[in-house]
């Protein structure tokens, strides 16, 4: 395998782990892939330890930049793109999961704020939206008090 493709998936895995451990917090739902908290804890856990032998086993990857390596530069553009990629979909996924699996009686204390934003069924982007302008509220009030 390629250094640099195998450098993307490693990347790329270990970040949806990250993201699957993250989202056992109760303010995440929209970033879980799976239901309950300790299976996506242990899936997690379980896609971090296996990028790294998906990694370090594939080849040899004691190479100098000179020699086929990445420098720092190049790694650092992978990684990033693969974080925002692991991001993206589980975000998508995860929104396609959870609409279906929404209670609508649960959003029901909810529905007029997210109404303010635009008329129609929630979706990824307006519970963002919500979520960035009760963070902004949240942080200045805390400063305001």
């Amino acid at each position: 395998m390629d250094f640099a493709l195998a450098y993307f998936l490693s990347c790329f895995i270990t970040c949806m782990g990250v993201l699957q451990v993250a989202s056992v917090s109760s303010r995440t739902k929209y970033l879980r892939l799976f239901g309950p908290p300790l299976l996506r804890k242990t899936l997690g856990i379980g896609f971090i330890i296996i990028a790294l032998p998906l990694f370090f086993l594939t080849g040899d990857r004691v190479l100098s930049d000179h020699e086929g390596g990445l420098d720092a530069n190049q790694q650092a553009g992978i990684f990033t793109f693969a974080a925002l990629i692991s991001y993206l979909l589980t975000a998508i996924v995860s929104q396609f999961v959870w609409k279906s699996k929404i209670n609508s009686s649960v959003l029901e204390p909810f529905r007029s704020r997210i109404y303010e934003y635009d008329s129609g069924e929630l979706t990824f982007i307006k519970l963002q939206e919500k979520n960035w302008t009760d963070f902004k509220h949240l942080i200045i009030g805390r400063f305001n008090s």
